[in-house]
């Protein structure tokens, strides 16, 4: 699911961070990059050191708190229950940080738990 939003989010003009679980400095850049790249409108970004060049998860879950401890907030289109993603969410939330979900009965724990569910991309924008 996540390279398929990549993948729909390289198509449009939406500014784009990429955060891999590693370090950049030997990472390659991918062909559909070049051109948001070189537009401005994507950046790439590690908390990783260079040495870091296996993705790990351990490593994805501590990246994943990083990013979520700068973002404004999170939409997460779902999460298992006792899963990972729901841990993210139950610290988010802990520390404040809207987090909004898919508004699915698949989701009810996570709108239990004070996320906010969303029909769409309008809600996540304000305009719903």
């Amino acid at each position: 699911m996540e390279k398929e939003c990549l993948d729909l989010l390289l198509r449009g003009t939406a500014g784009i961070v990429f955060f891999p679980a590693r370090g950049i400095a030997r990472m390659q850049v991918k062909g559909g990059w070049k051109k948001p790249l070189a537009e401005g409108r994507m950046l790439l970004l590690s908390y990783f050191g260079d040495g870091v060049r296996q993705p790990t998860e351990t490593l994805a879950v501590e990246r994943n708190e990083h990013i979520a401890a700068f973002a404004d907030g999170i939409f997460v289109a779902h999460a298992s229950v006792g899963g990972k993603t729901e841990r993210l969410c139950k610290s988010a939330l802990a520390r404040g940080k809207p987090v909004f979900t898919l508004d699915s009965g698949d989701n009810a724990h996570l709108v239990g738990l004070g996320a906010r569910p969303v029909r769409d991309a309008a809600d996540l924008c304000g305009g719903g």
